[in-house]
């Protein structure tokens, strides 16, 4: 197994790369957060032209299929980039007559206050077909053009499409300004599209994805770190030569790099083993980066008018996104048979 990129993954993530540094600085996210926006109409649709949310499915990119999720997603975390794209990638995932270069956002509600990460705990459930139930924190669940809502059908788990218009939406505000809702369905009307398998399978992919986002924003906070170690002057020379400043740094660069292959692997092996080892393991590091980040600002550090507060808010968040740390490593020990 290979742990570098291919010569097409590598253009692929040159390319994007090359597009996040030039349209969407942090700077832009600060603008849409200082707006009251959680993400902009007017990106996405140039994202969609651009075929970003094609071009991660598995039978597409000359077939790199997760690993070009994986290259797209940590470009878009670089910069704290807030789209729907992950809940685009899901929606192929579940749904085979769902089309991506649409535009359309159908975003999947399967958390409830209790799952805890797990989609076994969920209680909404389907009799007759009609769909009852709430989920909570639901991704890009303000701008849903449709549902795909995990639940219960008898002794069976699945995935059923709802119209937007038969859930009640209530907005929420998190500390990452992502576009976010609690959603309440009542006898919703509802069409099956996959099973638990195919939910399972998706989830997997979606974790896949948001490791690689972790990745991509827990590197570019460890980058302008290390450009503040070298420019900030103390008794006369740079912090960044005092030699314990410099321990510190190599371990969140050893545990960036050790995060870096989990993801490729999980990438090439896709095994829900290697998933959960992924996350767990971009969760913490990125926990660590942030912590470690503003301890070496100091005071401006702790202030808003500086960009790694954006990104310590990101870690929060999406350390929890799709499973704790916690929640990952008890999935990978229950895997391997402990």
């Amino acid at each position: 197994m290979s742990l570098l990129y291919s010569e097409d993954e590598q253009l692929l993530a040159d390319s994007v790369a090359d597009w996040v540094k030039a349209e969407h600085p942090v700077s832009r996210f600060r603008a849409l957060r200082d707006a009251r926006q959680t993400w902009d109409p007017e990106l996405w649709a140039e994202l969609v032209e651009l075929g970003w949310p094609a071009i991660g499915l598995m039978e597409d990119a000359g077939g790199m299929g997760l690993m070009a999720r994986c290259i797209i997603s940590g470009a878009l975390g670089s910069s704290l980039v807030s789209t729907p794209i992950h809940s685009v990638w899901s929606a192929c995932d579940l749904d085979p007559e769902f089309e991506p270069i649409s535009g359309a956002i159908q975003p999947l509600a399967w958390e409830e206050s209790h799952t805890r990460g797990d989609f076994r705990r969920i209680e909404a459930s389907v009799e007759n077909g009609r769909l009852t139930g709430q989920k909570r924190s639901v991704l890009d669940g303000n701008a849903a053009s449709r549902w795909l809502v995990a639940a219960k059908d008898g002794d069976t788990i699945g995935v059923f499409s709802v119209d937007a218009v038969r859930a009640q939406t209530t907005r929420l505000t998190r500390v990452d300004h992502r576009d976010a809702a609690d959603v309440r369905f009542t006898a919703a009307p509802c069409t099956q599209v996959t099973d638990a398998a195919g939910l399972m399978r998706a989830l997997d992919h979606r974790t896949l994805a948001v490791s690689a986002e972790i990745l991509g924003a827990a590197a570019a906070a460890f980058q302008m770190t290390l450009a503040y170690l070298k420019e900030r002057q103390q008794f006369g020379v740079a912090i960044g030569s005092f030699q314990t400043l410099q321990h510190r740094a190599v371990d969140l660069f050893i545990a960036l790099e050790l995060t870096r292959s989990c993801i490729l692997a999980a990438a090439r092996e896709p095994t829900p083993q290697r998933i959960s080892h992924a996350k767990a393991q971009a969760s913490d590091t990125y926990r660590l980066v942030v912590n470690e980040a503003v301890q070496f600002y100091g005071g401006i550090g702790m202030t808003d008018e500086h960009d790694i507060g954006l990104y310590m808010k990101h870690a929060v968040v999406t350390s929890r996104t799709c499973g704790t740390a916690d929640f990952h490593r008890q999935r990978w020990a229950s895997m391997a048979g402990y």
